[in-house]
């Protein structure tokens, strides 16, 4: 079992993480067809609406949760970005137990594809449409 606890993601090589602890360095090497994830962030974006509208309230609520908690400090926005290399992460948490479940290693590419496009797109979601209401 790893109990390291100084995990960090490789923003060169999005599926490998090292611990600056102890060195051990973990490539998750999971690999998704394209046109899955497409229709996954389809399917995710009729169920859950704009992405970056989500992850910005994630942020919000995560943001607002902290500062209860450790109210003597200042607890800085948390950005769409970030949250979702938050959930990536915790997907591939998820990958390294005993039992593998293919939603959780399409999920975490999901993640970061829209990490990625928040990113690239000045924190905005301008590749998604709204979903359509029948």
């Amino acid at each position: 079992m790893v109990t390291c606890n100084k995990w960090i993601l490789d923003h060169n090589h999005p599926d490998s993480f090292s611990c600056k602890n102890c060195g051990i360095h973990l490539d998750f090497h999971v690999h998704a067809e394209p046109n899955k994830l497409t229709q996954l962030e389809t399917d995710r974006t009729q169920v859950y609406g704009d992405p970056k509208i989500s992850h910005t309230a994630i942020g919000y609520a995560w943001r607002g949760i902290l500062q209860n908690r450790f109210h003597n400090l200042i607890i800085p926005e948390i950005p769409a970005d970030l949250v979702a290399e938050l959930l990536a992460a915790f997907k591939l948490v998820r990958l390294t137990r005993p039992r593998y479940h293919q939603d959780s290693a399409d999920d975490c590419h999901v993640y970061l594809s829209f990490s990625e496009r928040f990113r690239k797109n000045n924190g905005t979601m301008e590749s998604f449409k709204q979903p359509s209401i029948p």
